[in-house]
């Protein structure tokens, strides 16, 4: 993303209703993973830091983020969370309990190599935390703003990780109030596209609503949090793997675990 958008999206990841019901959803998952007290949690694709303040609950962050003014904007509210640039850039014996990976996946081209590096580093017993947009007819002009790759099936998505080394072990979708919202968006894109009528990539989600419907908006995705997960629908998917050294065939996807 551009520099201006980052600095958007630092606004936005503190207040919009998105970010902020995702994390009360994510809260329950990592509670679910019992890491250890003061874990070490590996963030890759940090971005500005959005997640920090929900990390921050379970332990201490290392972030790997490219984005050089990414990671300076975060730096100025989290001076606490160690930066790098890339894998690569990690002390080797630096060890972690868990890593995120958070509506990141998507953005990647070399996603089995990159999951694949991500487990050599955090190895055999550290789960690993993955959010993804669902469903790839809903694939549009907000994806293609925001840098989108692709959109996951349940399928897919454990398909990716096991082809970077990972077994999924839980699977759940999430965000199921604004599905009907999304779907209703892509069918207007498409009679537009079909009129004639060509625009370009823009997003949606990059302003923050008035307070009220922030507030609902909220709620009717943080409520998901009380909901006994694993859902099965939603404008996203959560996903826990654990890597292993054998690569792939993981019985659960060829059996439709992630169908």
């Amino acid at each position: 993303m551009e520099d201006a958008v980052q600095r958007l999206s630092a606004e936005i990841e503190r207040e919009h209703w998105w970010h902020v019901g995702r994390r009360r959803v994510l809260r329950g998952v990592l509670k679910s993973l019992k890491l250890p007290p003061r874990a070490r949690i590996l963030d890759f694709g940090a971005g500005v830091g959005g997640n920090f303040s929900l990390l921050r609950e379970f332990g201490s962050i290392v972030a790997v983020e490219p984005s050089l003014e990414a990671q300076r904007i975060a730096a100025t509210t989290a001076p606490d969370v160690t930066y790098v640039s890339t894998l690569e850039d990690l002390p080797s014996n630096l060890a972690f309990d868990a890593a995120v990976m958070l509506d990141v996946l998507e953005h990647v081209d070399a996603r089995p190599e990159t999951l694949r590096a991500i487990g050599e580093r955090v190895g055999l017993h550290a789960p690993l935390l993955v959010t993804v947009p669902a469903y790839p007819w809903l694939f549009g002009e907000h994806d293609r703003y925001l840098g989108h790759k692709l959109r996951y099936t349940r399928r897919s998505l454990c398909s990716d990780l096991d082809a970077g080394g990972f077994a999924t072990t839980w699977l759940s979708s999430m965000n199921v109030a604004t599905l009907p919202v999304a779907i209703a968006a892509r069918l207007v894109e498409t009679l537009r596209s079909t009129s004639g009528v060509e625009r370009p990539a823009s997003p949606r989600g990059m302003s923050i609503p008035p307070s009220p419907l922030n507030r609902a908006l909220t709620a009717a995705f943080a409520a998901e949090a009380l909901w006994p997960l694993p859902l099965p629908f939603g404008l996203s998917l959560v996903a826990v793997a654990k890597f292993r050294l054998k690569p792939g065939n993981d019985s659960r996807c060829r059996q439709g675990f992630a169908s």
